[in-house]
């Protein structure tokens, strides 16, 4: 009986163990995608600083695909079109309006249904 107890806890061991290996590899995973996402933002191919890449000729060739990239004109004019605060203020009160104008036309809305079913009550 001593015997499946101890079999029982190695298992639970080895379990517990690779629970533990799972959780921080998916945490690395996690910050070098982040690292490398922030060197594609910042215009530095990826791998630079994070260096996901142990082959060579497969860094060199991601050098490449980058560089080919930052040519492409999407990837240039998405860099440049960062806009101001005046812009970013306008665009948040332009919103704001835009909504309330929509609540106004929900509530006028709501008040006709309210007069119609109460004109509907009336008339029974």
């Amino acid at each position: 009986m001593t015997a499946v107890w101890i079999v029982a806890i190695v298992f639970m061991g080895v379990i517990g163990i690779a629970a533990v290996d799972g959780y921080f590899s998916l945490e690395k995973r996690k910050i070098d995608a982040a690292l490398r996402q922030q060197e594609i933002n910042d215009g530095v191919a990826p791998g630079t600083y994070a260096r996901p890449y142990k082959n060579k000729k497969a860094y060199r060739k991601a050098q490449k695909d980058f560089e080919e990239m930052r040519k492409q004109p999407d990837f240039n004019t998405q860099q440049n079109n960062v806009k101001s605060e005046d812009e970013i203020r306008a665009e948040l009160i332009n919103g704001i309006q835009n909504l309330q104008q929509r609540i106004d036309n929900i509530d006028t809305i709501m008040a006709s249904r309210q007069k119609e079913e109460e004109r509907k009550k009336n008339e029974n």
